[in-house]
């Protein structure tokens, strides 16, 4: 079962069919954090249409004329959704604004997930130089106490596991 968003904000917009005469339809839309849903004849109880702000490149194609605000919403498929709205309600700026919110959210999730894997490959990377240099050491007949180590390096060995009471 899909969990209720929550709702940013809700009206009416007008959407140009796909049809060859390209009549205006008005949806009642829902703008959530997530997605925009549209719901034809103006009712959430039809089914309807979710465009999730994954699916959605940008908003593009702002024209204002004398009684509305046109628009177009480009989906990563470059698929082109034709809007509109009256002049004072100010729909391609909600819908910018949580489009933007949602992308920047997600850029910092695939930036901490891309250092995350990065520093785990880094600390992998040090365990085996940390055993390359100790079968080194070995093969020479050191001890260890004989190998030169700043403190802080002393402290950096420690921390990942590798150093015991050395």
């Amino acid at each position: 079962m899909k969990m209720q968003a929550e709702v940013i904000r809700e009206g009416e917009l007008e959407k140009r069919s796909d049809s060859l005469f390209q009549l205006w339809k008005k949806k009642l839309v829902v703008l959530t954090k997530d997605s925009l849903s549209l719901f034809p004849d103006g009712h959430k109880r039809a089914k309807g249409k979710e465009l999730g702000f994954g699916s959605i490149l940008k908003v593009d194609c702002v024209e204002r004329t004398g009684k509305y605000i046109y628009f177009t919403i480009v989906t990563k498929d470059r698929k082109e959704i034709d809007f509109r709205c009256p002049d004072q309600s100010c729909w391609n700026a909600s819908i910018t604004m949580a489009l933007i919110d949602f992308q920047n959210k997600r850029a910092i999730q695939d930036f901490k997930s891309r250092q995350e894997m990065e520093q785990a490959a880094g600390t992998q990377e040090r365990r085996l130089a940390y055993h390359w240099m100790v079968n080194q050491i070995k093969c020479l007949g050191l001890k260890w106490d004989r190998v030169p180590m700043k403190e802080s390096e002393e402290e950096s060995w420690k921390q990942l596991g590798f150093l015991q009471g050395h």
